[in-house]
């Protein structure tokens, strides 16, 4: 179904269970649910057609999340808004942020919103976290592990691009190599273990990427230079998309000879761009989440339909 604008955008990004969009112009729009402000137009109100967020920001990137939402400025400022991140000073819950707030700490080229965290990456490629559990984040204090304010990632490692999702975070460095922290139960950090990784450790394999997505709870995919689609983590609902229902702590070839252009994680499932423009999904799909037009899961990658 076509979304009631009278405009057009230039850039798209899917939160929880609300999505937002950058117009031709660098505004702003988000529509959705709203409850915790995630909307960014000074309400909670829930809203069935595209709404401005507030402040006239011209906006280069922006990234939903749970139900707060990240974005950078043309000036290059970032901007947060929605359910706040990390504890107030003092202790206590910080008041939702139903408008635009800019973020302290250095400059970011790019900022995703995860589950319950964000995570994001300077110019020259030095990781950052906050929020609840923020992955790579050490804590003097494990009483109160969460953090409102972008604190850095421990190792040594530089990346180009950066993914947030609940608790774990991947990226890739400037040789495509694709790199992961955080939470490690389902094997989402992709190293052949289980165990947490408290600084980004390498994919297991010799795989070079393009982009990867690490926005669902469990599980990461990747697409590699020459456009296969691989992931790896939790598939007790076939997300990972190779046929199976079994998890893997290592990447896995997604099903298939479609040559694909990025691919993106959401909750137990997960979508694919393929380079004839043709649009698969994968994994859970009791809500119609995967566009097949039925409710059913697929292990394996199914045409959106048109």
């Amino acid at each position: 179904m076509r979304v009631a604008a009278a405009f057009d955008f230039e850039a798209i990004t899917a939160g929880f269970d609300y999505t937002c969009g950058i117009a031709t112009n660098g505004a702003a729009y988000c529509w959705g649910a709203n409850f915790n402000g995630e909307l960014g137009d000074g309400t909670t109100t829930n809203r069935t057609a595209p709404v401005a967020v507030a402040g006239g920001l011209a906006f280069r990137s922006l990234s939903a999340g749970e139900a707060h939402t990240c974005g950078i400025t043309t000036g290059g400022t970032t901007y947060c808004w929605g359910a706040p991140l990390g504890p107030a000073p003092g202790g206590g819950v910080l008041p939702n942020l139903l408008r635009p707030t800019a973020l302290s700490g250095p400059g970011f080229k790019e900022v995703s919103a995860g589950y319950e965290i964000a995570c994001a990456i300077t110019v020259g490629g030095a990781q950052y976290c906050w929020g609840l559990y923020p992955p790579g984040v050490d804590f003097a204090d494990s009483t109160v592990p969460s953090t409102a304010v972008p604190e850095p990632v421990g190792g040594a490692v530089t990346l180009r691009s950066i993914s947030a999702g609940h608790k774990h975070a991947c990226g890739v460095a400037a040789d495509g190599r694709a790199y992961c922290w955080g939470r490690n139960q389902t094997g989402q950090v992709g190293d052949s273990s289980r165990i947490y990784a408290n600084d980004p450790v390498a994919v297991a394999g010799a795989l070079t990427f393009g982009s990867v997505s690490a926005h669902s709870p469990g599980h990461s995919c990747g697409v590699t230079d020459s456009g296969t689609a691989y992931c790896w983590g939790a598939n007790h609902l076939g997300q990972l998309g190779n046929g199976s229902d079994s998890t893997s702590p290592v990447p896995k070839p997604v099903a298939g000879t479609h040559a694909f252009t990025d691919v993106t994680t959401g909750f137990n499932h997960t979508c694919g761009l393929t380079t004839e423009g043709d649009v698969y999904c994968w994994g859970y799909g009791g809500f119609g989440q995967l566009g097949s037009g039925t409710f059913t899961d697929t292990r394996q990658p199914q045409a959106v339909r048109r």
